[in-house]
Protein backbone atom coordinates (compact mmCIF):
# COMPACT_ATOMS: atom_id res chain seq x y z
CA UNK A 1 0.00 0.00 0.00
CA UNK A 2 1.46 3.13 -1.33
CA UNK A 3 1.86 5.98 1.50
CA UNK A 4 2.22 8.78 -1.08
CA UNK A 5 -0.72 10.73 0.04
CA UNK A 6 0.92 11.32 3.11
CA UNK A 7 4.01 13.45 1.31
CA UNK A 8 3.95 16.34 0.68
CA UNK A 9 6.15 17.99 -1.65
CA UNK A 10 8.26 20.92 -0.41
CA UNK A 11 9.00 23.40 -2.88
CA UNK A 12 13.13 24.00 -3.96
CA UNK A 13 14.58 27.15 -2.19
CA UNK A 14 17.11 29.04 -3.55
CA UNK A 15 19.66 29.05 -0.45
CA UNK A 16 22.07 30.91 -2.31
CA UNK A 17 21.11 34.66 -0.90
CA UNK A 18 20.61 33.00 3.07
CA UNK A 19 24.31 31.22 2.91
CA UNK A 20 26.36 33.86 1.52
CA UNK A 21 28.64 35.80 4.54
CA UNK A 22 28.66 38.73 4.68
CA UNK A 23 32.07 39.95 4.35
CA UNK A 24 33.55 42.82 6.30
CA UNK A 25 37.30 44.96 5.04
CA UNK A 26 39.44 44.69 7.41
CA UNK A 27 41.85 47.53 8.05
CA UNK A 28 45.45 46.28 10.19
CA UNK A 29 46.97 48.63 12.42
CA UNK A 30 50.53 48.25 13.38
CA UNK A 31 51.71 49.45 17.34
CA UNK A 32 54.22 48.64 19.89
CA UNK A 33 53.90 46.91 22.99
CA UNK A 34 56.91 45.90 25.47
CA UNK A 35 57.36 42.78 27.70
CA UNK A 36 58.91 43.62 31.25
CA UNK A 37 60.31 41.16 33.43
CA UNK A 38 62.17 41.73 36.50
CA UNK A 39 64.57 39.82 38.29
CA UNK A 40 66.06 40.27 42.05
CA UNK A 41 68.07 38.46 44.16
CA UNK A 42 67.10 39.81 47.56
CA UNK A 43 68.94 37.63 49.60
CA UNK A 44 66.15 37.34 51.94
CA UNK A 45 62.74 39.75 51.02
CA UNK A 46 62.17 42.05 54.30
CA UNK A 47 59.78 44.54 54.49
CA UNK A 48 62.32 47.23 53.94
CA UNK A 49 62.83 45.12 50.28
CA UNK A 50 59.27 45.05 49.83
CA UNK A 51 58.96 48.70 49.53
CA UNK A 52 62.02 49.04 47.37
CA UNK A 53 60.36 46.45 45.04
CA UNK A 54 57.23 48.04 44.87
CA UNK A 55 58.90 51.52 43.50
CA UNK A 56 61.24 49.65 41.30
CA UNK A 57 58.50 48.10 40.10
CA UNK A 58 55.93 51.33 39.86
CA UNK A 59 59.01 53.00 38.18
CA UNK A 60 59.72 50.87 35.51
CA UNK A 61 56.02 49.48 35.13
CA UNK A 62 57.07 45.32 34.87
CA UNK A 63 54.82 42.86 34.22
CA UNK A 64 56.38 39.73 35.73
CA UNK A 65 58.75 39.93 39.34
CA UNK A 66 61.08 36.85 39.38
CA UNK A 67 62.54 37.38 43.19
CA UNK A 68 65.35 34.27 43.76
CA UNK A 69 66.59 33.86 47.59
CA UNK A 70 62.77 35.51 49.07
CA UNK A 71 63.39 33.40 52.27
CA UNK A 72 59.27 32.84 51.57
CA UNK A 73 57.59 29.90 53.66
CA UNK A 74 53.60 29.49 53.60
CA UNK A 75 52.71 31.51 56.78
CA UNK A 76 54.39 34.80 55.26
CA UNK A 77 53.73 34.68 51.94
CA UNK A 78 50.89 37.32 52.80
CA UNK A 79 53.11 39.91 53.48
CA UNK A 80 54.34 39.71 49.72
CA UNK A 81 50.85 40.72 48.10
CA UNK A 82 51.02 43.38 45.68
CA UNK A 83 47.69 45.51 44.66
CA UNK A 84 47.01 44.41 41.25
CA UNK A 85 49.57 42.11 40.92
CA UNK A 86 49.25 37.71 41.63
CA UNK A 87 51.70 36.20 43.99
CA UNK A 88 53.29 32.73 43.52
CA UNK A 89 55.83 30.78 45.73
CA UNK A 90 57.86 28.27 45.52
CA UNK A 91 58.93 28.23 49.43
CA UNK A 92 61.73 27.88 50.80
CA UNK A 93 64.47 24.80 52.08
CA UNK A 94 65.99 24.08 54.86
CA UNK A 95 67.68 27.30 56.76
CA UNK A 96 69.84 28.48 53.78
CA UNK A 97 68.54 31.42 51.57
CA UNK A 98 66.18 29.97 49.14
CA UNK A 99 62.86 30.45 47.71
CA UNK A 100 61.70 31.86 44.58
CA UNK A 101 58.55 34.38 44.88
CA UNK A 102 56.76 35.18 41.38
CA UNK A 103 54.35 38.27 40.93
CA UNK A 104 52.73 38.67 37.82
CA UNK A 105 50.26 41.40 36.81
CA UNK A 106 46.05 41.22 37.12
CA UNK A 107 46.04 42.18 33.88
CA UNK A 108 48.32 39.64 32.03
CA UNK A 109 46.91 35.78 31.65
CA UNK A 110 49.49 33.67 33.08
CA UNK A 111 50.03 29.93 34.56
CA UNK A 112 52.53 28.96 37.50
CA UNK A 113 54.17 25.55 38.09
CA UNK A 114 56.97 24.38 40.28
CA UNK A 115 59.74 22.62 38.46
CA UNK A 116 62.26 21.55 40.80
CA UNK A 117 62.84 22.46 44.73
CA UNK A 118 65.30 22.57 46.53
CA UNK A 119 66.47 19.23 48.12
CA UNK A 120 69.44 17.03 50.29
CA UNK A 121 70.77 15.79 46.57
CA UNK A 122 71.42 19.21 44.91
CA UNK A 123 70.06 22.74 45.61
CA UNK A 124 68.73 24.37 42.21
CA UNK A 125 65.18 25.73 42.14
CA UNK A 126 62.68 26.62 39.12
CA UNK A 127 59.82 27.75 38.06
CA UNK A 128 58.20 27.95 34.89
CA UNK A 129 55.75 31.25 34.06
CA UNK A 130 53.29 31.23 31.20
CA UNK A 131 51.95 34.14 30.34
CA UNK A 132 50.12 35.87 27.56
CA UNK A 133 51.01 39.60 26.22
CA UNK A 134 48.83 40.89 23.70
CA UNK A 135 47.50 37.55 22.76
CA UNK A 136 51.45 36.18 22.18
CA UNK A 137 52.50 33.41 24.85
CA UNK A 138 55.92 33.63 26.61
CA UNK A 139 57.72 30.91 28.58
CA UNK A 140 59.97 32.08 31.27
CA UNK A 141 61.95 30.22 33.74
CA UNK A 142 63.12 31.54 37.02
CA UNK A 143 66.44 29.26 38.68
CA UNK A 144 68.04 29.77 41.29
CA UNK A 145 71.29 27.89 41.91
CA UNK A 146 73.39 28.46 44.96
CA UNK A 147 77.19 28.77 44.90
CA UNK A 148 78.94 25.18 45.24
CA UNK A 149 75.90 23.53 43.31
CA UNK A 150 76.85 21.69 40.57
CA UNK A 151 73.59 20.17 39.10
CA UNK A 152 72.03 23.33 37.97
CA UNK A 153 69.65 20.85 36.42
CA UNK A 154 69.60 23.18 33.08
CA UNK A 155 68.33 19.98 30.54
CA UNK A 156 65.20 19.57 31.97
CA UNK A 157 64.05 22.81 30.58
CA UNK A 158 62.25 23.10 27.37
CA UNK A 159 63.41 25.70 25.05
CA UNK A 160 61.26 26.83 22.22
CA UNK A 161 59.92 29.92 20.46
CA UNK A 162 59.24 33.37 23.03
CA UNK A 163 61.33 31.72 25.71
CA UNK A 164 63.44 33.52 28.72
CA UNK A 165 65.62 31.77 31.52
CA UNK A 166 66.32 33.86 34.13
CA UNK A 167 67.88 34.44 37.66
CA UNK A 168 71.33 33.42 39.74
CA UNK A 169 73.11 30.56 38.31
CA UNK A 170 76.36 31.18 40.39
CA UNK A 171 78.24 30.35 37.39
CA UNK A 172 81.93 31.90 36.56
CA UNK A 173 82.99 32.36 32.94
CA UNK A 174 84.97 35.15 30.77
CA UNK A 175 82.10 34.95 28.84
CA UNK A 176 79.83 36.79 30.85
CA UNK A 177 82.73 38.96 32.82
CA UNK A 178 84.64 36.55 35.18
CA UNK A 179 88.50 35.68 34.87
CA UNK A 180 88.38 32.22 36.27
CA UNK A 181 85.93 29.23 35.47
CA UNK A 182 84.17 26.82 38.09
CA UNK A 183 81.63 23.81 37.09
CA UNK A 184 78.66 25.64 37.17
CA UNK A 185 79.79 27.26 33.91
CA UNK A 186 80.85 24.51 31.90
CA UNK A 187 76.57 23.75 32.29
CA UNK A 188 75.57 27.17 31.30
CA UNK A 189 78.14 27.22 28.18
CA UNK A 190 76.73 23.67 27.29
CA UNK A 191 73.47 24.79 27.78
CA UNK A 192 73.65 27.90 25.43
CA UNK A 193 75.35 26.20 22.32
CA UNK A 194 73.19 23.13 22.43
CA UNK A 195 69.65 25.33 23.05
CA UNK A 196 68.56 28.05 20.35
CA UNK A 197 69.21 30.58 23.20
CA UNK A 198 70.96 33.61 22.89
CA UNK A 199 72.88 35.60 26.17
CA UNK A 200 72.15 38.83 27.11
CA UNK A 201 75.12 40.57 28.16
CA UNK A 202 76.86 43.63 27.24
CA UNK A 203 79.90 43.67 28.89
CA UNK A 204 79.76 47.76 29.49
CA UNK A 205 76.66 47.11 31.81
CA UNK A 206 77.07 47.59 35.72
CA UNK A 207 77.91 43.90 37.22
CA UNK A 208 74.67 42.33 38.99
CA UNK A 209 76.97 41.32 42.32
CA UNK A 210 79.04 43.69 44.72
CA UNK A 211 81.41 41.84 46.81
CA UNK A 212 82.35 43.30 50.37
CA UNK A 213 85.87 43.55 49.47
CA UNK A 214 84.38 46.45 46.82
CA UNK A 215 84.72 43.65 43.19
CA UNK A 216 81.64 43.15 41.65
CA UNK A 217 80.62 39.67 39.65
CA UNK A 218 78.00 38.77 37.38
CA UNK A 219 76.19 35.29 38.77
CA UNK A 220 72.78 36.74 37.39
CA UNK A 221 72.24 35.97 34.06
CA UNK A 222 69.20 36.28 31.40
CA UNK A 223 68.88 34.43 27.98
CA UNK A 224 66.44 34.25 25.46
CA UNK A 225 65.62 32.04 22.29
CA UNK A 226 66.78 33.14 19.41
CA UNK A 227 63.34 34.31 17.84
CA UNK A 228 63.21 37.11 20.33
CA UNK A 229 67.10 37.82 20.76
CA UNK A 230 67.01 40.83 18.71
CA UNK A 231 64.17 42.64 20.43
CA UNK A 232 65.32 41.88 23.50
CA UNK A 233 67.20 44.29 25.91
CA UNK A 234 68.96 43.78 29.56
CA UNK A 235 69.21 46.57 32.06
CA UNK A 236 70.70 46.44 35.21
CA UNK A 237 69.29 48.38 37.69
CA UNK A 238 71.06 50.67 40.13
CA UNK A 239 71.91 48.92 43.51
CA UNK A 240 69.05 48.68 46.07
CA UNK A 241 69.03 46.58 49.63
CA UNK A 242 71.36 44.10 48.78
CA UNK A 243 74.59 42.50 47.37
CA UNK A 244 72.05 42.04 44.11
CA UNK A 245 71.42 44.50 41.85
CA UNK A 246 68.17 44.01 40.19
CA UNK A 247 67.96 43.21 35.92
CA UNK A 248 64.99 44.12 33.90
CA UNK A 249 64.54 42.38 30.43
CA UNK A 250 62.46 44.50 27.92
CA UNK A 251 61.00 42.45 25.08
CA UNK A 252 59.37 44.82 22.31
CA UNK A 253 56.19 43.06 20.39
CA UNK A 254 54.82 44.32 17.30
CA UNK A 255 51.43 43.62 17.82
CA UNK A 256 48.81 43.83 14.72
CA UNK A 257 45.10 44.67 15.28
CA UNK A 258 41.94 44.15 12.88
CA UNK A 259 39.75 47.06 12.64
CA UNK A 260 36.74 47.20 10.48
CA UNK A 261 37.15 49.56 7.53
CA UNK A 262 34.11 51.62 7.77
CA UNK A 263 32.76 53.33 4.49
CA UNK A 264 29.95 55.29 4.22
CA UNK A 265 28.14 55.76 0.67
CA UNK A 266 25.10 57.31 -0.63
CA UNK A 267 21.89 55.43 -0.75
CA UNK A 268 20.26 56.54 -3.87
CA UNK A 269 17.50 54.53 -3.63
CA UNK A 270 16.59 55.84 -0.36
CA UNK A 271 17.23 59.36 -0.68
CA UNK A 272 13.65 61.91 0.03
CA UNK A 273 14.61 64.14 -3.55
CA UNK A 274 11.57 66.61 -2.87
CA UNK A 275 13.10 67.41 0.38
CA UNK A 276 16.68 67.70 -0.57
CA UNK A 277 15.73 69.76 -3.48
CA UNK A 278 14.03 71.77 -1.22
CA UNK A 279 16.64 72.36 0.79
CA UNK A 280 19.11 72.79 -1.67
CA UNK A 281 16.98 76.19 -2.69
CA UNK A 282 16.79 76.94 0.27
CA UNK A 283 20.90 77.21 0.86
CA UNK A 284 21.49 78.65 -2.13
CA UNK A 285 18.83 81.31 -2.25
CA UNK A 286 21.17 83.76 -0.39
CA UNK A 287 23.87 83.08 -3.13
CA UNK A 288 24.62 86.66 -5.26
CA UNK A 289 24.73 84.96 -8.72
CA UNK A 290 26.47 88.23 -10.47
CA UNK A 291 29.10 88.20 -7.40
CA UNK A 292 29.90 84.38 -7.69
CA UNK A 293 30.12 84.55 -11.84
CA UNK A 294 32.36 87.51 -11.74
CA UNK A 295 34.82 85.40 -8.81
CA UNK A 296 34.84 82.72 -11.12
CA UNK A 297 35.89 84.29 -13.84
CA UNK A 298 38.66 85.91 -12.11
CA UNK A 299 39.73 82.38 -11.27
CA UNK A 300 39.68 81.35 -15.03
CA UNK A 301 41.22 84.64 -16.36
CA UNK A 302 44.61 83.82 -13.40
CA UNK A 303 44.39 80.60 -14.55
CA UNK A 304 45.23 81.33 -18.35
CA UNK A 305 47.65 83.75 -17.65
CA UNK A 306 49.91 81.29 -15.36
CA UNK A 307 49.70 78.37 -16.69
CA UNK A 308 51.12 77.92 -20.01
CA UNK A 309 48.58 75.65 -22.80
CA UNK A 310 50.21 73.63 -25.84
CA UNK A 311 48.52 71.69 -28.70
CA UNK A 312 49.25 68.11 -29.15
CA UNK A 313 51.14 67.39 -31.75
CA UNK A 314 49.53 66.12 -35.46
CA UNK A 315 49.05 62.51 -35.89
CA UNK A 316 52.15 60.86 -36.99
CA UNK A 317 54.48 63.99 -35.69
CA UNK A 318 56.73 62.99 -32.81
CA UNK A 319 57.76 66.26 -30.59
CA UNK A 320 61.35 66.58 -29.98
CA UNK A 321 61.40 69.45 -26.95
CA UNK A 322 63.47 67.91 -24.52
CA UNK A 323 64.47 69.34 -21.23
CA UNK A 324 67.95 68.81 -19.87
Amino acid sequence: MSNSADKTDIPKQDMTSNTKKKSVLLRTNQHTTKLKILQWNTGGLSSVKMIELKQITSQNDADLLIINKANTTEENTQYYNMKGFTTHALYKARQIASGILVIVKNTIKSEFKIIKEMNDHDTAEIVKILIWKENKKFTIYGTNSPPGNKNLLLDTLNITSSTVVIGDFNATSPSWGYNYYNHARRTVEEFLNSQKLELLYNPEDKKTFLHYSGSTTNPDLAMVSSDIYENSQKTVLEGLGSSHRASLITISLQVLTNKPNIRVTWNFRKANWTNSQGQVETKTSTINTEETKTKLNSVASARERTIPTERPPPVGEVSANFSG
